[in-house]
């Protein structure tokens, strides 16, 4: 879990690069769902494609990532299926960290191909809007 507005405000840079390094990349099994195949798979990877094509045409900045890793201050990390962060570097990362980034992710995208939609249709867009 990230630290709270609070905590990082109160930390050094050499500080926050050290919290931020020590944040994990991944996502335990226990936190992810079971793996959907095929339709999960291009349900993502199509909607992210038209989305680089989108902000190619555009001619904006945007970043784009599936299955990263988000930090939140004082919340549970979460990877959500497809996230967007408009005008940000379109860089390799490891994690979103709000605080370090100076911003949260703009757009989530989940995809629904099976199991608790529920968590998908309500539970996630509850707590996506919330941040």
């Amino acid at each position: 879990m990230a630290p709270s507005r609070e905590e990082w405000e109160r930390l050094t840079p050499v500080e926050r690069q050290r919290v931020v390094a020590e944040l994990p990349d991944e996502v335990t099994d226990a936190e992810m769902s079971p793996p959907e195949g095929d339709l999960h798979f291009r349900g993502k990877v199509d909607p992210l494609e038209a989305l680089r094509s989108h902000f190619r045409r555009k001619q904006r900045k945007v970043y784009l990532a599936s299955e990263l890793p988000v930090y939140y201050p004082k919340e549970p990390r979460f990877a959500p299926d497809l996230l967007a962060v408009i005008d940000v570097e379109d860089k390799i990362r490891g994690k979103w960290v709000a605080s370090a980034e100076g911003k949260g992710v703009d757009v989530v995208i989940e995809v629904h191909v099976g199991g608790a939609r529920r968590k998908d249709a309500l539970e996630n867009v509850e707590r996506y809007a919330r941040l």
